[in-house]
C-alpha cells in the first residue's frame, strides 16, 4: 500500500513534491495501488519510486522522470507520456492502452510481449529496448531511435518506420510485411528470416541486403555495391562476386566466403571473426583493422599487387593461416595472437610491433621479415626459415618453443647443425643477433676507407662497437658483422658507416693517384743521384735544391690536399695516405732526451693521419736509419743514443724507434 505521507506530499503538487525529493534524496517513495488517474504530474520527479498497480489512466506525467521506477501492474491507459523518460523499467505487465509515448525516453526497457499496438511511439528513443514479441503493429515510429533494439519475432507488420534509426537492430523473424521503412537506416541490422511482402518499403540498398542474408547462394553478382556497416552475419556468400564493393565496418562474423571474389573490396574495420575465407581473392583488398579472430584463412593468398593489401592493425587472433600466402603483407601492429602459421610464407612482410605470442609457426618461410619489436613469446618456430629477418631488443622472444630453425631457404644452414635446441637456446642465440649490425658491401671492400671510417666511429662511440664478424659471399661480396650496444641507434649507425665509408673510398682514389705523384718525383731524384758524380746525402741534396724542391712538393701538396710541415729537424709531406719524411736529422742533438721530442713529434704526426703507433714508429726510425747509413755524422748519434737509451728520461715509443733505427741501420752497440 502507498505511504500515507508520500501520497500527502504528492497531492500538493510538482513543485512542492520535486522540492520534497531533493530535500530527502534517499527516499524511494511508496504510490503503490494508489489511485493517481487524471492527476497533473508534469515534470514530476518519480524516479525509483515503488508505482505498483497504480492507476494512472489519463494522468499527465508529460516530462515526467520515471527511471528506475517499479511499474508493475501499472495502468497508463490514456495517459500522457510525452518526452518521459522511462529507461531502464521492467515494464512487460505494464497496460498501455492509448498512451501517448512521443519522444518518450524507453532506452534499454523491457517492453518484450507487451501490446503497443495503440501506442502512440513518434519520435520515442527506444535504443537497446526488449521488444521481442511486442505487437507494434501500424504503430507509428516515424523519427524513432531503435538502434541496437531486439525486435526478433516482434509484430512490425504495416507499421510507419519512416526515417528512424535501426543500426544494429536485431529483426530476425520480425513480420515487417506491409511495413514503411522509407529513409531508415538499418546499418548492421539482423535481417535473417525477417518477413517481408511486396508492400513492405525497404530502399534497394536494404533489400539487397535482405536477398544477400536470405537467399545468398542465389545472388552472384554483387560487384560495385555500397554495402557500409550491413549485417550479413552468418550469410552463404560462397563463390559470390563482391569485387569493388564497399563492405567497411560490416558485420560479415561467420559468413561463409569460400571461393568468393572481394577483389579490391573495401574490408576496412569489418568484422570477419569466424568468417570463412578458403579460395577466396582477395588480391589489392583493404583489410585494414578488421577484425579476423578465429577466422579460416589456410591456403590464403593475397599475392598480386601487394603493395595495397593492408591488414595494418587486423585482428587475426587465433586465425587459421596455415599455409597461407602472405608475401610483404601489411601486417603492423597486427593481433596473430595464437594464429596458425605453419607453412604460412610471409617474406619480406611487415610484422613491425604485431602480436604473435603462442603463433605456431612452424615450418613458415620468415624471409627478411621485418619483425621490430614483434612479439613471439612462447610463439613455436620448429623448421621455421628465418633467413635475414629483421629484429631489434625488443622483439620479444621469450619461451619460444624451437626444436630446431633454418638460416638459409631451402633447408640450408640448419641451427642446430645435429639434434634439438636446449631449453632457452633458440632465445639466447638470436637474442645475441639482435645486438648486431651487418654492413653489406657488394662489390667488394675498399679496405683502406673501412678502417679509416671504422676508426672514426670508434672515436665517437668508444667500445661501443666492435667487429664481431667478416663473412666473405659469392662474387666479391662481403658482409662485416659488427657488435653493437643496445641503446646505439643502428640504423643511425649504419647511415653514419655509409657516409663516412663513401667519403673516405673517393678520397683514396686521389690519395693513390698523389702516390703515383710521389713515386715519380722520388725516382726522378734517384736519377739524379745516379748521374751524380759524388753521392751526398739526401739532406745535402735538399739544401742546395731547396727552392726547387720546395716548390715541387708544395705544388703537389695543393693540388692533393697536403701541406708542409716544418718541424725544425727537417721537412716532410703529411697527406691523407701517410707521412713521407725527407728530413734532415743531422741538426738533432746529440742528447737523446733533446732529440726526443723532435722524434716523437713526427710520430704523433703520422698518428694524426690514421697510422697506427707502431707503423708510425718504424717509418721514423727507417727514415733515421737510411740518413744514417749515409752519414758518418748521424750514425754517431744513433750510436750515443743507444748507449744512453738505458739512463735516458724519455717515452717508450721514442726508446722503440731508436731501437728500431739502430737495428735497421746495422749499427752493433758496444
Amino acid at each position: 500500500m502507498a505511504h500515507e505521507e508520500h501520497l500527502s506530499q504528492l497531492s500538493k503538487g510538482t513543485d512542492s513534491w520535486n522540492l520534497w525529493r531533493k530535500e530527502n534524496w534517499s527516499v524511494k517513495p511508496d504510490l503503490s495501488n494508489a489511485n493517481l488517474s487524471r492527476i497533473n504530474l508534469q515534470g514530476a520527479f518519480l524516479s525509483e519510486s515503488d508505482l505498483r498497480n497504480v492507476n494512472f489512466s489519463g494522468a499527465n506525467l508529460s516530462g515526467a522522470n520515471i527511471n528506475r521506477a517499479v511499474l508493475d501492474e501499472a495502468v497508463l491507459d490514456n495517459a500522457n507520456l510525452h518526452r518521459a523518460s522511462l529507461s531502464g523499467i521492467n515494464l512487460q505487465s505494464t497496460v498501455f492502452g492509448n498512451a501517448n509515448l512521443e519522444e518518450a525516453i524507453l532506452s534499454c526497457s523491457n517492453l518484450a510481449n507487451v501490446d503497443l499496438s495503440r501506442v502512440r511511439l513518434r519520435g520515442a528513443d527506444l535504443q537497446g529496448a526488449e521488444l521481442s514479441q511486442a505487437n507494434l503493429s501500424k504503430v507509428d515510429l516515424i523519427c524513432s531511435n531503435l538502434s541496437s533494439a531486439k525486435l526478433e519475432h516482434a509484430h512490425l507488420n504495416e507499421a510507419i518506420i519512416i526515417a528512424s534509426n535501426l543500426h544494429k537492430a536485431d529483426l530476425r523473424n520480425a513480420n515487417l510485411c506491409g511495413a514503411n521503412l522509407k529513409h531508415s537506416d538499418l546499418s548492421g541490422a539482423f535481417l535473417h528470416k525477417t518477413q517481408i511482402d511486396l508492400s513492405t518499403y525497404l530502399e534497394q540498398k536494404w533489400l539487397f541486403v535482405w536477398k544477400i542474408v536470405n537467399e545468398g547462394a542465389k545472388v552472384k553478382q554483387l560487384c560495385g555495391l555500397d554495402l557500409r556497416g550491413v549485417n550479413l552475419s552468418k550469410s552463404d556468400l560462397s563463390h559470390v562476386d563482391l569485387s569493388g564493393s564497399n563492405l567497411s565496418e560490416a558485420n560479415l562474423s561467420g559468413v561463409n566466403f569460400r571461393g568468393a571474389k572481394l577483389h579490391k573490396t573495401n574490408l576496412h574495420s569489418a568484422d570477419l571473426n569466424g568468417a570463412n575465407l578458403l579460395e577466396t581473392d582477395l588480391r589489392e583488398a583493404n583489410l585494414r583493422s578488421a577484425q579476423l579472430s578465429n577466422a579460416d584463412l589456410s591456403g590464403w593468398d593475397i599475392s598480386g599487387n601487394l603493395l595495397t593489401v593492408d591488414i595494418k592493425g587486423a585482428d587475426l587472433s587465433r586465425a587459421c593461416l596455415s599455409e597461407a600466402y602472405l608475401f610483404r603483407a601489411k601486417l603492423f601492429r597486427a593481433n596473430l595472437r595464437e594464429a596458425d602459421l605453419r607453412q604460412a610464407y610471409l617474406g619480406e612482410a611487415n610484422l613491425v610491433r604485431a602480436d604473435l605470442s603462442k603463433a605456431c609457426l612452424e615450418q613458415a618461410n620468415l624471409t627478411r621479415v621485418q619483425a621490430v619489436e614483434a612479439n613471439f613469446s612462447e610463439a613455436r618456430f620448429t623448421g621455421a626459415c628465418l633467413e635475414d629477418w629483421s629484429i631489434n631488443q625488443e622483439t620479444k622472444l621469450d619461451g619460444v618453443v624451437c626444436d630446431y630453425v633454418y638460416k638459409k631457404g631451402g633447408q640450408k644452414e640448419r641451427r642446430p647443425r645435429s639434434g634439438k635446441f636446449a631449453a632457452g637456446e633458440f632465445t639466447a642465440l638470436f637474442q645475441k643477433a639482435i645486438e648486431t649490425l651487418d654492413l653489406i658491401f657488394i662489390d667488394g671492400i675498399d679496405w683502406q676507407a673501412f678502417l679509416q671510417s671504422f676508426q672514426e666511429l670508434r672515436k665517437k662511440y668508444g667500445e661501443k662497437i666492435s667487429i664481431q664478424a667478416v663473412e666473405k659471399k659469392s662474387g666479391d661480396a662481403f658482409i662485416i658483422r659488427l657488435e653493437v650496444a643496445p641503446e646505439i641507434n643502428k640504423l643511425a649507425l649504419e647511415e653514419e658507416h655509409k657516409e663516412l665509408y663513401t667519403k673516405l673510398s673517393l678520397m683514396q682514389e686521389r690519395i693513390n693517384l698523389q702516390d703515383e705523384q710521389l713515386t715519380f718525383y722520388r725516382e726522378q731524384i734517384a736519377h739524379e743521384r745516379q748521374k751524380s758524380s759524388e753521392f751526398p746525402p739526401i739532406i745535402q741534396v735538399l739544401a742546395e735544391n731547396q727552392k726547387e724542391s720546395l716548390e715541387v712538393i708544395k705544388t703537389m701538396a695543393q693540388k692533393e690536399n697536403s701541406r708542409i710541415i716544418n718541424t725544425g729537424g727537417g721537412n716532410y709531406i703529411e697527406s691523407n695516405s701517410g707521412t713521407y719524411v725527407e728530413g734532415d736529422f743531422i741538426n738533432m742533438s746529440q742528447d737523446l732526451a733533446q732529440a726526443a721530442s723532435q722524434i716523437q713529434d713526427l710520430i704523433e704526426q703520422l698518428q694524426k693521419q690514421g697510422v697506427t703507433v707502431d707503423v708510425a714508429q718504424e717509418n721514423v726510425a727507417n727514415e733515421i736509419a737510411t740518413v744514417a747509413k749515409k752519414d758518418p755524422t748521424m750514425k754517431d748519434k744513433l750510436l750515443k743514443w743507444g748507449q744512453s737509451l738505458g739512463s735516458a728520461t724519455v717515452s717508450d715509443v721514442v726508446k722503440g724507434a731508436v731501437k728500431l733505427a739502430i737495428r735497421s741501420a746495422g749499427i752493433p752497440l758496444p
